[in-house]
């Protein structure tokens, strides 16, 4: 071991150099707020003419507002929930070039040359500051190998990038974002595995495999020139933008895709986390009334657009296939199944009103924590097909 790492010359010289960055090795050395504040003190630092060679960032949107109207008689269980949603803000999107930065695993985080965290590029779902979810995981951003990229590389993995919803809303919108620099993009660093679909959507806007950096967990990169582009927004306040760049690179290319007709249900089966307990019983009634089943993972991703485009009434429990309702058609129908255990209006509620989509959901009425498994819903059939019924019914 040691004779691989005390290698001769140049290497040896900056097997140290990497050591150094990583000082104090436990924790980065901080975590800085905000990319661009850190690149001004770096060029303030250089010098003004030393500074112009180094970092930059350059905005590409602006940041705003949106304001989502709730929907009719919330219950009472429901409205603390949507009220937070009533109004989120996005914030600007930039790209940001690095040169000498690190990238430390599969998530997107993002280290200075001076080992200091990027808080804007990385962010744990479900945790609180992120100070504290750093600290609780002591080394977990050093590494003793570092490995040097010379090309180009711009980032796209994201923190929860692997889910499908994530991956929509959080990963291909960077894309977007690094046009004007692509000539100059060697290689784009994605978590690694990818799925088929998250394979055949970078194949839609030309990035073949061979492009393609595959991150690992507890990997440590050195990149000389790091492209990174912000992310887009968090749940329920992704911006305009983003959401048009979807619809309008996509359908089109899903124009010949068959659809699976204007009524479908989004299976969640019985292994998935937050299962429908009587989900068969459920599907046999939709079956009745013309719905389809489908199940998103089953389907490439130009046959999801092309189920979504043609639906006209949509029916699922909350989950990541509902991510596709960016591609429904204005005034679809959608109804969104809830746990009380995991009521979460800020995907798919937003996302319909962004979308001029009827919305409405159905909350399983029993008090929180009282399902097993944790998450799981005994789905109100006669209620869910009133429901149905009102939805279809809206002009």
């Amino acid at each position: 071991m040691f004779s691989r790492f005390f290698s001769p010359g140049t290497a040896l010289r900056q097997r140290l150099a990497d050591l150094w960055r990583q000082w104090p090795w436990i924790y980065p050395r901080g975590i800085e707020p905000s990319a661009r504040r850190w690149i001004e003190r770096a060029q303030q630092q250089a010098g003004w003419y030393a500074g112009l060679r180094g970092a930059w960032a350059e905005e590409v949107y602006p940041g705003g507002l949106k304001v989502h109207p709730l929907p009719d008689g919330l219950p009472p269980a429901a409205r603390p929930q949507f009220f937070e949603v009533a109004a989120r803000r996005f914030p600007p999107a930039a790209v940001f070039y690095l040169s000498g930065a690190g990238v430390v695993g599969c998530e997107g985080r993002v280290l200075t040359p001076d080992n200091r965290l990027l808080a804007e590029f990385y962010h744990r779902f479900g945790t609180g500051t992120l100070r504290a979810t750093v600290r609780g995981r002591p080394f977990a951003l050093s590494h003793r190998q570092t490995r040097r990229i010379a090309d180009p590389v711009a980032l796209l993995a994201a923190p929860e990038g692997a889910n499908y919803y994530h991956w929509l809303f959080d990963v291909l919108p960077r894309l977007h974002l690094l046009e004007r620099w692509q000539s100059a993009i060697a290689l784009y660093a994605v978590k690694n595995p990818l799925s088929g679909a998250q394979l055949e959507s970078l194949r839609l806007l030309g990035i073949g495999e061979s492009r393609l950096l595959g991150l690992q967990p507890g990997q440590r990169l050195r990149c000389q020139h790091l492209y990174v582009p912000s992310l887009p927004g968090s749940e329920g306040c992704y911006p305009p933008w983003s959401l048009r760049f979807l619809r309008d690179t996509f359908l089109p290319c899903a124009a010949a895709v068959p659809g699976h007709g204007p009524r479908i249900y989004i299976r969640r089966g019985v292994n998935a986390a937050r299962p429908i307990l009587n989900e068969a019983e459920m599907i046999a009634r939709l079956e009745r009334r013309g719905f389809k089943i489908v199940s998103p993972e089953n389907h490439g991703f130009l046959e999801q657009v092309a189920i979504f485009r043609d639906a006209r009434c949509v029916v699922a429990a909350h989950g990541a296939g509902l991510a596709n309702l960016v591609f429904a058609t204005p005034r679809t129908a959608v109804l969104e199944l809830f746990s009380p255990d995991y009521l979460r209006p800020d995907c798919y509620f937003t996302l319909s009103r962004r979308h001029e989509l009827a919305y409405d959901f159905w909350l399983d009425d029993v008090p929180a924590g009282q399902r097993q498994p944790w998450g799981a819903i005994v789905a109100d059939l006669a209620a869910i097909e009133q429901k149905i019924d009102r939805l279809e019914q809206t002009p």
